[in-house]
């Protein structure tokens, strides 16, 4: 667990940090599960990066000083090439460390803003473009759904339901993964709802609720019609499956590997999988889903107001970036357009 690793130690970085900043750090460790376990997970491992930068360069590791997070921040875009957005994020997670330690926000120097603005353009200059999930549209769904339609293998049965429940209702697969069958509540028209605990960006004592379509819903029934998940207490709606084509331990969450593996099983139904300039193999992610779905909401003219409430995103910045390749086709400007 992040939270057990996370605490004030007497040695290497640590042991050159006065009381009073210790007694801060070490109250905010203890509350650390405050935030999802994604997020401690990366600020574990930007602090792990910080303090290893720290140490080779004789650099002070709190009060971090606007001097040093510039040198560092230029260090991550031009010796280990991190993206602009990965450095954003080291950024954050830095200012973060420095609130938590009750010291002066570093990001308010002008120092910091200028390096921050001048990576912005370095990226903009070298041609840098967001990258993104490949997105898991409907169409991919529809094409899925007609292979493995008939299958009785409960590996395509459950995989089916995952694809389209993602699809259908925006959600991460951290999300996707706590979804307990008890959440699962069928409609007398064919539909159902799905109750949602909460989500990385929705934290309320009364959660919210998704809305499922007669497909979806479909192909949830026949998931625990013939896996029988439903009949074992606080069974968890979706779970492992043995060669044997069993369900395996019902009270145990799926991993969510074990998402992105479906997800990139599909992929490779419909597609061939190429490497991207990294090396890394492309194919769809368990966010696929949130970009996909997000794609055809805009195409059908659905408000982005909607479509964030669809995605439970707070800001419109993350869906203006998924949608901004799409072809305008009524675009004011198209108005004043005319033929050779």
């Amino acid at each position: 667990m992040v939270k057990e690793s996370l605490t004030i130690s007497e040695s290497n970085n640590f042991s050159l940090v006065n009381e009073t900043i210790k007694k801060n750090l070490q109250d905010f460790f203890s509350d650390i599960d405050a935030y999802s376990s994604n997020t401690q997970k990366q600020f574990k491992s930007t602090i792990n990066s910080w303090a290893n930068w720290c140490n080779q360069n004789n650099r002070t590791f709190l009060p971090i000083s606007p001097d040093d997070l510039r040198d560092y921040l230029f260090y991550l875009k031009t010796d280990r090439q991190l993206k602009h957005n990965s450095i954003n994020s080291h950024n954050a997670f830095l200012a973060m460390l420095q609130n938590q330690s009750g010291l002066t926000p570093i990001n308010t120097s002008s120092k910091v803003k200028r390096i921050k603005k001048k990576l912005l353009r370095m990226a903009i200059d070298e041609g840098e473009d967001l990258t993104q999930a490949i997105p898991f549209r409907f169409e991919d769904l529809k094409q899925i759904y007609d292979m493995k339609k008939n299958s009785l293998n409960l590996k395509d049965i459950r995989d089916l339901a995952i694809l389209s429940t993602a699809y259908y209702t925006l959600l991460r697969s951290s999300e996707i993964t706590r979804i307990k069958v008890k959440d699962f509540k069928l409609q007398r028209n064919g539909k159902s709802t799905l109750h949602i605990s909460h989500t990385k960006t929705v934290l309320t004592i009364e959660g919210l609720y998704k809305h499922l379509g007669k497909l979806p819903t479909k192909l949830i029934q026949n998931w625990l019609d013939l896996s029988g998940v439903d009949l074992h207490d606080n069974a968890y709606l979706f779970c492992a499956i043995k060669k044997s084509n069993e369900i395996q331990r019902p009270d145990c969450q799926l991993t969510t590997e074990t998402i992105r593996r479906v997800f990139n099983s599909a992929y490779r139904l419909l597609n061939v999988v190429k490497k991207d300039q990294t090396g890394r193999y492309q194919a769809w992610s368990a966010h696929s889903a949130r970009v996909g779905a997000a794609i055809d909401m805009a195409e059908k003219n659905v408000g982005l107001t909607q479509i964030m409430h669809e995605g439970t995103w707070k800001k419109p910045e993350m869906v203006i970036r998924y949608i901004r390749k799409l072809e305008t086709k009524d675009g004011p400007m198209q108005e004043f357009d005319m033929d050779d």
